[in-house]
């Protein structure tokens, strides 16, 4: 499971910009998460979302936690994240 950040050109409309502007980075993006196979295709994605939006809170809106238990339950299959998920 890993992030990607799109980053989009800011906006001169300061409600707008304020959406998508990310304090910690210093820019304007889409926030993403997505969900790798073993042989690199996506099991799970949430897209598009405000780039203010932690990457945890992201996987959280898009149910991939949930999504990646009910396949850890079924068949045992893990998962490998970076300390954002944690």
């Amino acid at each position: 499971m890993d992030d990607l950040k799109l980053q989009i050109q800011s906006s001169l409309d300061c409600t707008e910009q304020t959406t998508f502007y990310n304090g910690w980075t210093h820019n304007t993006y889409v926030g993403n998460v997505l969900l790798f196979c073993p042989d690199g295709t996506i099991l799970f994605a949430c897209t598009n979302i405000l780039g203010r939006v932690h990457d945890s809170t992201i996987a959280e809106w898009g149910n991939i936690y949930e999504n990646s238990e009910k396949v850890y339950q079924s068949c045992g299959g893990k998962c490998t994240v970076d300390s954002a998920f944690s």
